[in-house]
């Protein structure tokens, strides 16, 4: 579960429905390229979507530990990984 929970896009992002799209558009090339012949496709696609959860990541991390207004309350208490 943590770790499809990590895999989520934060909705105040807005980016879930493109990420969903790039990343099922290049799982469908690599898987291609794979039943073609190219060995390393899949490979090379997870590496990608680890690169990109990973930036993804710390653009999020640092987005919500800016946010100073609404110390108290539980959503951003939850971002900041503080217990409420």
């Amino acid at each position: 579960m943590t770790r499809l929970c990590e895999a989520l896009l934060d909705p105040l992002s807005s980016q879930g429905i493109l990420t969903a799209l790039y990343t099922g558009l290049g799982a469908g090339r690599a898987i291609d390229a794979r039943l073609r012949g190219t060995p390393g496709a899949l490979d090379a696609h997870t590496a990608e979507v680890t690169t990109a959860r990973a930036a993804y990541r710390h653009a999020h991390h640092t987005a919500h530990t800016q946010e100073a207004r609404w110390p108290d309350h539980p959503f951003w208490s939850r971002r900041r990984g503080r217990a409420t």
